[in-house]
């Protein structure tokens, strides 16, 4: 049977319908290729539109980067990134002046190289890993010379994009000049407060001496009034001592007087005692040695009363002396006993 088919001559359809088919067919390539065209285009465009965008944040990305860097090179404050390891990777030119190296120099560097206490870079990372950043973290670099720094280091962990730790980056400040200025201030306050302490002390002594030259002044001015009193008091003794005397030069004068007529009388009765019988002389002998007696002691007294108000008119210069008024008062008054009760009492009136 198929060698029969394939003898078999095809069979020829007529010339209109294979025409009709060929265009159909025409047609469908057509849409074909114009939907084709039309996905291309459109593909075409898409690619355009993502190379413009790429080229756009190309762009962008070297502005920024061109931005980055020249605010990285030309921060006035030290920057650095380093590797986890330790290894310095980038350092501006402040970082670079800071601590005195170059370029090349700084670069690869093993960042321990730079700590004056190499262990603070452990502590720094345990800070820095807990958190994720630091601020103000207090530690001591060393310049390429040697020389010790006082710094604040403020820095940020960079991460790969797993999350695993790469190193870290931030900013050095020297505060060394600083924590100088603070620490001349403190001296300066602490001198200060030594000096004020020494001129408070100063002042209470001179306080204490001044109070002390005040008291003396007090008594001083007490003394001083004292005396006026005194002298007032000497001034009213002298005066009454004056209006005294002269009643009692009287009382003195006829005193001796009495004693010289009582004297005579006894004399006189003495040559007429044959007139009287010698009871009556007896008895005129006993009354006339009373009256001597009598006359005697009215002398004595009144001589010391004359003493005594001879020495409260001295009173009265006793002052200017030195003896004092007081002092001379109690002199004169030593074994007078009627006047002992009542001068005291002027002296008590003159003092207050």
């Amino acid at each position: 049977m198929p060698r029969q088919k394939a003898n078999q001559v095809p069979q020829k359809e007529p010339a209109g319908r294979n025409k009709d088919t060929l265009r159909r067919r025409c047609q469908q390539l057509e849409q074909q290729l114009k939907a084709r065209t039309a996905e291309l285009t459109t593909a075409r465009n898409q690619l355009q539109e993502e190379i413009r965008q790429r080229q756009h944040l190309e762009a962008t990305l070297g502005t920024s980067e061109v931005r980055y860097r020249t605010l990285f090179e030309e921060s006035r404050q030290a920057i650095y990134m380093t590797t986890r390891a330790g290894e310095i990777l980038e350092a501006n030119q402040a970082a670079l002046d800071l601590f005195g190296y170059i370029k090349d120099e700084i670069q690869g560097l093993q960042v321990h190289e730079i700590y004056a206490n190499p262990d603070d870079r452990g502590h720094f990372m345990q800070e820095v890993e807990r958190v994720g950043s630091v601020r103000d973290f207090a530690v001591q670099f060393r310049k390429k010379d040697g020389t010790v720094m006082d710094c604040l280091l403020s820095a940020t962990v960079r991460r790969a994009a797993d999350g695993s730790i790469l190193g870290y980056q931030g900013i050095i400040q020297d505060v060394t000049e600083r924590h100088r200025a603070e620490q001349g201030l403190a001296d300066y306050r602490h001198t200060l407060e030594q000096q004020v302490e020494a001129r408070a002390q100063e002042l209470q002594a001179k306080n204490a001496q001044l109070e002390d030259t005040l008291r003396q002044l007090h008594t001083m001015q007490d003394q001083v009034i004292a005396q006026e009193k005194l002298a007032s008091l000497g001034a009213l003794t002298a005066g009454i001592a004056h209006e005294i005397r002269n009643p009692l030069n009287f009382v003195n004068n006829f005193a001796e007087l009495s004693n010289e007529l009582l004297h005579e009388l006894h004399d006189e009765l003495a040559d007429q005692h044959t007139l009287f019988d010698l009871q009556t002389f007896e008895d005129i002998e006993d009354l006339l040695t009373s009256l001597q007696q009598n006359v005697q002691k009215i002398t004595e007294h009144g001589k010391r009363a004359d003493r005594i108000v001879r020495g409260f008119g001295g009173c009265a210069a006793s002052h200017v002396k030195g003896t004092g008024p007081a002092r001379a008062l109690r002199a004169i008054l030593v074994g007078s006993p009627w006047v002992v009760v009542t001068v005291p009492a002027l002296v008590l009136c003159a003092r207050l």
